[in-house]
């Protein structure tokens, strides 16, 4: 079952990141995402008119934003990318493949952000923590797991310092040998060894 912003440990992590906490908690949703779903389809219906406050309005027209912005948004992308593809129309690939890692590099900030709010520090984060949180940012996202484990090894490496780029990437290679061997052959190209 795909997730939705609406599950736990999603809800309140997306509403903090597009900066609705406090008037989450003024319509007293921000504990309770089922409660702000069920505004969301008395919104869809009529635009909440007569049913819903103007600042339940407001939250419900941002919800809609989030809702494709979090869960749809990529995989638009690649479906029309590889629609594209299909028929060789190499500039929409192009375009797609911009957007998919321009939206890689935002769930890079949201990791970046979520190893603060734990008081990590990125530069003597062991891989296996920072790979549980790198997870746990893109739950919406996990169908596409694979690739964005490809580019989440990638940057790590390259914020590496030079002298520890062989280190951090055997320390990758034994993480995904004993938790993952799968994806080993995905990232090994990534890998500095």
């Amino acid at each position: 079952m795909a997730h939705t912003i609406y599950d736990d440990g999603i809800w309140q992590r997306i509403i903090e990141k597009h900066n609705l906490k406090e008037i989450a908690i003024k319509l007293d949703v921000y504990q309770n995402p089922q409660k702000a779903k069920e505004m969301l389809n008395i919104f869809k219906h009529g635009l909440g008119y007569g049913k819903l406050s103007e600042i339940e309005k407001d939250f419900c027209t941002q919800l809609i934003s989030i809702e494709f912005v979090e869960q749809d948004l990529l995989e638009m992308l690649v479906v029309t990318g590889s629609m594209h593809y299909s028929v060789g129309a190499g500039n929409y690939v192009e375009a797609s493949m911009h957007l998919i890692l321009e939206d890689f590099e935002s769930s890079f900030e949201d990791f970046l952000y979520e190893c603060k709010k734990r008081g990590k520090k990125i530069d003597n984060i062991k891989f296996s923590e920072a790979y549980e949180i790198f997870l746990y940012v893109i739950k919406l996202k996990i169908k596409y797991q694979v690739p964005y484990t490809k580019l989440f090894v990638r940057k790590l490496i390259s914020l590496t310092p030079e002298g520890f780029k062989k280190e951090n990437s055997l320390e990758v290679k034994e993480y995904f040998l004993e938790h993952n061997p799968k994806m080993l052959p995905e990232i090994q190209g990534e890998l500095i060894l």
